[in-house]
């Protein structure tokens, strides 16, 4: 049996024993990014190794505060963000837009809005970049199944997240790209 001879701890591409290679870093990244893209979440199983598919929702981010490397952070984790892009900060969006678009299929210059554009998701998320940290961004990774377990049409507030939710519905059927989904339940 022959085992892959892959690029990650490959010395001919920059990696060695333990050490993960550039490009193995690289596709890594960029898929998991598109991943959380699709589904809204990271990739979860269960004690078997079944995929948990978490609820996929259409939720807007309105940020203040929002510098690039926020934004490369958040842009993943919803369907739209909206934000004050003006001046240097705009420059630095169509930036971040020409650098990350290679590097998936989904169009971020629709899904990056003007403030002063009303948000039209189902679920609208609200707060201060100011005040985001690795603590409460796990309000942000987890949200599918917040909303899942305590969601209800209405506002409510969660640390420094104000949400108004429209609509709970999901999308997971629309995500999955196969003629043959008759037996699996959604």
């Amino acid at each position: 049996h022959m085992t892959s001879r892959g690029s990650r701890f490959n010395p001919m591409a920059g990696g060695a024993p333990g050490k993960d290679s550039p490009e193995w870093q690289h596709t890594t990244t960029k898929n998991m990014r598109n991943f959380i893209r699709k589904w809204g979440t990271t990739v979860q199983h269960d004690s078997h190794m079944k995929p948990i598919v978490s609820p996929k929702y259409n939720i807007g981010f309105v940020v203040e505060n929002c510098d690039t490397h926020i934004l490369k952070q958040l842009e993943p984790w919803c369907s739209d963000i909206y934000g004050d892009w003006v001046g240097h900060k705009g420059f630095g969006v169509n930036q971040y837009i020409e650098e990350e678009q290679p590097n998936t299929k989904y169009d971020l210059g629709s899904k990056i809005h003007s403030q002063h554009i009303e948000p039209v998701n189902d679920i609208v998320v609200r707060f201060d970049c100011q005040l985001l940290n690795a603590s409460n961004f796990q309000i942000i990774v987890n949200l599918s199944e917040i909303l899942e377990d305590s969601g209800e049409i209405g506002t409510m507030e969660l640390e420094i997240f104000k949400l108004e939710i429209k609509s709970l519905n999901i999308d997971e059927k629309e995500l999955i790209n196969s003629k043959h989904t008759e037996g699996y339940v959604f």
